[in-house]
């Protein structure tokens, strides 16, 4: 059984950020921990987080990042720093967005048993929501990073982790990304560990949630295009 560390982004999620903890709380795989990062969340966030620490102290970790939102590429960055501090390489990440959540309590389990029947390092997988369409373009015989379809739930062994600095979630090092921030980070992982070694799963896991603070909304659009042209062109 590996043991599969969670980790939640948060900025102003309070409508939706219930759901998505019960969803990993009833989750029937157990071997599990979660951190709950919240990058300058200003609405009641917060408060949902410590209620859950109060709750489930050996199940959930609450990480303030910053008074002011710095954006999701930051997010990811400080997560995975919090994630090698505790992990062994043979652990499980799992990334949750606060604003969605897993429609299957059997989730965890069926990642669990993908990890042991392939012995793969990475996984993606189907979602239910806005532009859940790309699950009928899945190619695995080829890659690149302008073909993006690598969905909900991405899952990757916790010794790749390591091998990520904070340039990798940057603009030409300078800014953090605004936009792309999931390309940044699935790409990166599938070029360290070969496409051979990176696992489809085809069940319907993971809800994702379309509304007017989703974080790729927000900030400039010359900005946010910017950017993800810039992460799309990266040649490794």
């Amino acid at each position: 059984m590996n043991k599969i560390y969670i980790f939640v982004p948060i900025y102003n999620f309070g409508l939706f950020l219930n759901i998505c903890i019960q969803s990993i709380i009833q989750q029937s795989y157990n071997e599990w921990f979660c951190f709950l990062f919240d990058d300058g969340s200003t609405d009641n966030s917060s408060d949902i987080c410590l209620e859950y620490i109060k709750k489930y102290p050996d199940k959930f970790k609450y990480v303030k990042l910053d008074k002011k939102n710095n954006g999701p590429a930051y997010s990811k960055w400080y997560g995975i720093q919090e994630i090698i501090k505790v992990c062994k390489d043979e652990d499980v990440m799992i990334i949750i967005d606060g604003d969605d959540y897993l429609i299957d309590k059997n989730a965890f389990s069926i990642i669990n048993q993908k990890y042991i029947d392939t012995n793969c390092m990475a996984t993606f997988g189907s979602y239910r929501g806005k532009f859940d369409e790309m699950k009928n373009k899945v190619n695995m015989k080829t890659y690149s990073r302008k073909e993006w379809f690598y969905m909900h739930p991405r899952t990757c062994k916790c010794s790749v982790l390591k091998n990520f600095t904070e340039k990798d979630f940057k603009y030409k090092d300078r800014e953090w990304l605004q936009k792309a921030t999931d390309v940044a980070f699935f790409c990166n992982i599938i070029e360290w560990v070969g496409l051979k070694n990176v696992q489809y799963i085809k069940e319907i896991l993971y809800q994702y949630r379309d509304h007017p603070n989703n974080i790729y909304k927000k900030g400039k659009t010359d900005i946010l295009e910017k950017h993800k042209k810039y992460v799309m062109g990266i040649k490794k």
